[in-house]
């Protein structure tokens, strides 16, 4: 069951980084980004990315994804936020189990063939909550529909939790840059770490 999670989590981030998000906001998405209002989840609140030109590509009661409109085709930006329950054939009996289960999850989300991994960093320090943990992976990504075979820079910086009233209830948020950097790369990545230190714990009900 390890295997099969990690496989579908692996699935999603990939999917996620492959939406056209200049296309997504022509089709008529709900824009998002520089409200005072918060996204509810079960367990946690947290606050659209801030700043101009997102788009709301995608919400539902388990995840928010949105696009930032970087102006170039292969140089994409996005956050993502979504809460998930661990099964119990998933062997999670303490925090440190937890943080090595989401160590685990890190290299599921490269793909053979396309990705090539350069590192991956970790930390327990100076995250929102002593239940979460701090992650940034990289690789070359040669998959870009407006880049193909061409090596791009695809840098995963994230936050995963395990709520402080369950481990089995888990939130991800993070961002993706693929095609930096950039000259604005430092500012989105702003946004993007905003993004993630705005998680609020809530009780589960």
């Amino acid at each position: 069951m390890k295997r099969s999670l990690a496989c579908a989590t692996g699935v999603l981030f990939f999917w996620l980084m492959a939406i056209p998000v200049a296309a997504a906001a022509e089709d008529g998405f709900a824009r998002a980004g520089g409200t005072a209002g918060f996204l509810d989840f079960r367990g946690f609140r947290i606050k659209p990315p801030p700043g101009e030109n997102w788009v709301q590509v995608e919400r539902d009661h388990t995840r928010a994804f949105f696009g930032k409109r970087t102006g170039a085709l292969t140089h994409t930006f996005v956050a993502l936020v979504f809460t998930e329950i661990l099964p119990d054939s998933v062997g999670i009996d303490s925090l440190a189990g937890f943080f090595e289960f989401i160590r685990g999850l890190s290299r599921a989300r490269i793909i053979p063939g396309r990705h090539w991994f350069l590192e991956e960093e970790f930390a327990t320090e100076g995250t929102p909550a002593p239940t979460c943990i701090r992650h940034r992976l990289k690789v070359l990504d040669t998959g870009s529909v407006h880049a193909p075979h061409i090596p791009l820079l695809l840098v995963l910086t994230g936050l995963s939790c395990a709520h402080p009233q369950s481990l089995r209830t888990t939130i991800h948020v993070h961002y993706e840059e693929r095609g930096g950097p950039e000259p604005a790369s430092e500012q989105l990545q702003r946004e993007g770490e905003e993004f993630i230190n705005g998680i609020v714990f809530t009780p589960l009900e």
